[in-house]
């Protein structure tokens, strides 16, 4: 019965309590399901990145990948938070294994060339970059990856 909190705790979300959405959240972590207790880090992790608290966000991602290892998308934000502090090499090895998990993502593989390129892996970045443009050359991940290969083409 604790998985009715995550409920809850999206129901407070959508009404802007962060609060009570914290709250019900929290209380789901009792539950002693290893499913309940992923997904509630995984919405308190959503809750802290949002307010700027990258360090517990990463925390609260980082126990959603101990329960469940292939959460592609628990991999994209435990990177967005290591990026927020600072953790650039890090948040490059979560990107990746996302796109181990969805390859065909171009989401995940835009993130991958971006953070290459942020850390000047310009070549690693061009070779993200194309499959992004291969893959999706209509999108707005396509637009922006002719973007940066244009950019790292030009002297």
């Amino acid at each position: 019965y604790l998985d009715v909190y995550i409920g809850k705790g999206i129901a407070f979300d959508k009404m802007g309590d962060a609060v009570q959405a914290e709250a019900s959240y929290k209380k789901a972590l009792e539950s002693p399901l290893a499913g309940v207790q992923a997904t509630a880090n995984y919405s308190l992790g959503l809750l802290q990145l949002r307010a700027g608290d990258y360090e517990r966000a990463y925390y609260s991602f980082h126990k959603t990948l101990a329960i469940y290892p292939g959460h592609a998308l628990a991999h994209v934000k435990s990177a967005e938070a290591l990026e927020k502090t600072g953790r650039a090499e890090e948040a490059l090895a979560h990107y990746k294994e996302a796109l181990k998990i969805e390859p065909k993502s171009p989401e995940y593989m835009f993130k991958t060339a971006l953070a290459c390129y942020t850390l000047n892996r310009f070549e690693e970045a061009k070779g993200f970059f194309q499959k992004v443009l291969d893959m999706a050359p209509n999108s707005d991940y396509g637009s922006q990856a002719l973007d940066y290969l244009r950019k790292m083409a030009s002297p």
